[in-house]
């Protein structure tokens, strides 16, 4: 009888656990498209709000009306657009870079030893 109800005591443990996981989740949609980007408290966004100001950074916290960006509260009706980050850009402007920086390095080591 007690194991009974052990398995269902953390049958409702587990169960409050994922509601209790599945409510912190910062939804956007775009209008017009079936796409959707969500977002979970310590994920990184760029956004901008409607007077102009710009933040980038973690999200430290999800609220039902409102997210907080590096310690900033930022309301939901205030973000005017949220800017995606393209991962294979960016990795290309890493590898750029550094194959630039390799190829002057060498470059130039190539030009002292021959000159």
């Amino acid at each position: 009888m007690t194991t009974i109800k052990i398995i269902v005591f953390l049958s409702i443990l587990q169960l409050t656990l994922i509601t209790a996981l599945g409510q912190c989740i910062f939804m956007v949609e775009k209008p017009g498209t079936i796409t959707n980007l969500k977002y979970r408290a310590g994920d990184r966004i760029d956004l901008k709000t409607k007077t102009g100001d710009r933040f980038s950074g973690f999200i430290n916290q999800i609220r039902d009306t409102a997210i907080v960006v590096n310690n900033n509260l930022i309301f939901n009706n205030d973000i005017s657009i949220i800017f995606t980050r393209r991962v294979i850009f960016s990795m290309l402007s890493v590898a750029g870079t550094k194959g630039g920086l390799a190829y002057v390095g060498i470059d130039g080591i190539n030009n002292l030893i021959n000159n």
